[in-house]
């Protein structure tokens, strides 16, 4: 058996007001590009025809849990990821 431990961390407690962020960047892109650094949270989303750029940095204090050891990108399919907003319950 092995336990496969999360290379970030991230809790924050307004998570209403960043999934309406993904909402309106999915609207726009259709993959948005997550950087997570030990210096901030960054979503980047450029529209197809390169007219509409959105970018949203949150610092580490934003958030209530922040563990980041090393840089991480990801990209996303906005579908994917709204999807997954979907079933994410609310505690």
């Amino acid at each position: 058996m092995f336990t496969i431990e999360p290379k970030v961390t991230l809790s924050y407690s307004a998570a209403k007001d960043v999934a309406n962020i993904i909402k309106s960047a999915a609207e726009l892109v259709d993959e948005l590009a997550f950087t997570v650094t030990p210096e901030s949270f960054k979503l980047v989303a450029l529209d197809p025809s390169k007219i509409a750029m959105l970018i949203v940095e949150l610092p580490p204090e934003s958030f209530r849990d922040y563990k980041v050891p090393e840089n991480l990108t990801i990209g996303v399919s906005a579908s994917s990821i709204l999807s997954i907003l979907k079933h994410i319950k609310k505690s």
